[in-house]
């Protein structure tokens, strides 16, 4: 049976498959390991990934060790140096390796408002995009953001928002707003261990927050 989605065995898709997993980083925001299985399983090598909410990085440093082609937009000017330090540093570890010849991926760390992405993939001539993954801010117009991106994504591309903190009703609003533009394919709940705190005690029911949600979307015609 072929595999035209990625190159995992059956046994690793299965296990990806599973609608929920534990993952107990403490690094800031999405570690990188998490990015890496989603960009596996929706890619093959050389595809291009593109993360409008970039933040410090991790994506990219994701795409380069999964030897796929990655683009991150981000706004803040700090994040952005910091998103370019990580790569410059990583690409100066591969050159020093027996495998580094091998390696053309490209990563590219773009200053703007994922809003205006089509003066950003003028300016820079990009290429079509197979998968999209991002952890966005909670903010209005979010799903008016992702339709404009939608034109840049190749038809049948996935899209992954990983919902880091959001509540509940914030998060299912947002699927139902993007819905009337991408197919919502499913979930995967992300669990955390961390330390309980008596949140509302005594007065209202507030619930330690220890799971966040990994939305999937795919684009459609």
């Amino acid at each position: 049976m072929s595999n035209r989605l990625n190159n995992f065995s059956v046994s690793e898709w299965l296990k990806f498959t599973q609608s929920w997993f534990v993952n107990n980083s403490r690094n800031k925001g999405v570690p990188e390991e998490l990015i890496k299985e989603f960009v596996s399983f929706f890619t093959k090598a050389g595809d291009v990934v593109l993360d409008p909410f970039l933040k410090e990085g991790n994506t990219l440093a994701a795409c380069y060790h999964s030897k796929r082609n990655g683009i991150g937009i981000e706004p803040e000017e700090g994040c952005v140096e910091n998103a370019k330090n990580l790569v410059k540093k990583l690409e100066g570890q591969l050159q020093l390796t027996l495998t580094g010849a091998g390696q053309h991926c490209k990563q590219f760390v773009l200053q703007g408002d994922p809003s205006n992405i089509d003066y950003l993939w003028q300016q820079y001539s990009l290429p079509e995009v197979d998968f999209l993954i991002t952890s966005p801010p909670v903010a209005k117009g979010l799903s008016e953001t992702f339709v404009k991106i939608k034109s840049k994504l190749r038809d049948g591309a996935y899209l992954v928002l990983i919902l880091n903190n959001w509540n509940s009703l914030s998060a299912w609003g947002l699927v139902q707003e993007m819905s009337g533009q991408f197919q919502f394919v499913s979930e995967k709940v992300w669990c955390q261990e961390k330390p309980l705190s008596p949140q509302g005690y005594g007065y209202r029911f507030m619930p330690n927050m220890h799971h966040h949600y990994c939305f999937i979307f795919k684009k459609i015609k």
